[in-house]
């Protein structure tokens, strides 16, 4: 992707930006399920492996296969994919946002010069702008991508109306180009 050249002209729309908020278990599991299928191979494989494994005991009824392989193939892996895809994967994604702080209260600081992050632990980031974000708006959320797999998850409650979501979106494009 061709990062933008900033025109020095052009006036960021505003200063500074800060957003308070609090991100919850349901956050989590919906930016999961978004990531998941638009950013992974991981569904798409869990998808190729129940196929598989279908069409595997489907061959396995039609000619004289031994029953343990039978019930295998045709039961135990497809459900073993599909589990381990889409039930364990999004516990452990919550899981490691409670133990990161990434649950609970969040407030982000965002400047021309980069991103300040404060968690529910208390932990603190700073992270300068170096690459263009990504703004996704994805029903109750909006994920800002900060690079090809790690993004911020912030409720759409955290703005107060649609024009500052807007200022918000125009004011990262801005400084992150």
């Amino acid at each position: 992707m061709a990062r933008k050249k900033r025109d020095p002209q052009r006036e960021a729309p505003v200063e500074k930006l800060v957003l308070t908020y609090e991100v919850r278990d349901e956050d989590i599991r919906r930016f999961h399920d978004y990531h998941l299928w638009r950013h992974t191979r991981r569904a798409p494989a869990a998808l190729f492996v129940i196929a598989i494994a279908g069409t595997a005991s489907a061959l396995m009824f039609a000619g004289e296969a031994p029953p343990l392989s039978t019930a295998l193939y045709s039961g135990v892996f497809p459900i073993l994919a599909f589990l381990w895809v889409f039930w364990y994967s999004k516990r452990k994604m919550v899981r490691i946002a409670r133990e990161t702080g990434a649950l609970g209260p969040q407030t982000l600081e965002f400047t021309k010069r980069g991103l300040f992050q404060r968690r529910a632990n208390g932990a603190e980031s700073r992270r300068p702008w170096e690459h263009p974000v990504r703004i996704i708006e994805r029903g109750e959320q909006v994920f800002v991508y900060l690079n090809p797999v790690q993004a911020l998850i912030i409720p759409r409650s955290a703005f107060a109306s649609p024009e500052e979501l807007e200022r918000f979106r125009a004011a990262l494009e801005h400084w992150s180009a």
